[in-house]
């Protein structure tokens, strides 16, 4: 409000049609209402295909996305809000950044002490501009017989039951 000079902001949260993003988008709405005189969010729970479309497009002020890590890495999660990356969304710029994590890639095999600074310093710079707002963290539990062997258990991801037998 104080951006556009006005007394009020109405801004669209858009999400997908689970029930998990459903459940946060309502509580983001009634919270950002609650808090914020002047502040109102018009939820749109959308089918994926519209969804994709809308946020590839940029037709949102705010959207709720699941991200899940592919390997035990904080580039995972970093790199999405490179300036270059076709997946940030957000149109998120900043210099300072994407020189962090292109200078930890850059390091990461050769000077493990250098790649933590850097991406460490990523992270202070999206912490301090912060560009999204990570709400919460999934985790999982399994209750898994002892004899089920040859499971391959990821920190991250999902684990791999493709090698498995009960012995």
């Amino acid at each position: 409000m104080k951006e556009t000079g006005k007394s009020s902001v109405t801004l669209s949260l858009l999400g997908n049609q689970d029930t998990a993003t459903k459940n946060v988008n309502q509580y983001i709405q009634s919270t950002v209402e609650e808090n914020l005189d002047g502040a109102k969010v018009n939820v749109e729970s959308l089918p994926k295909k519209a969804l994709s479309s809308d946020v590839e497009s940029g037709k949102f002020d705010m959207e709720t996305l699941f991200w899940l890590a592919d390997f035990g890495d904080p580039s995972n999660f970093l790199s999405i809000n490179q300036s270059t990356n076709p997946q940030n969304y957000g149109s998120y710029n900043s210099k300072a950044f994407d020189t962090a994590l292109t200078n930890a890639a850059k390091k990461d095999a050769t000077n493990t002490k250098a790649y933590w600074a850097d991406m460490r310093k990523a992270q202070q710079v999206m912490n301090s501009e912060v560009p999204l707002v990570p709400l919460y963290s999934m985790t999982e539990s399994h209750l898994v017989n002892p004899k089920l062997k040859g499971v391959e258990y990821h920190p991250v991801g999902e684990n791999d039951y493709t090698r498995a037998y009960l012995k």
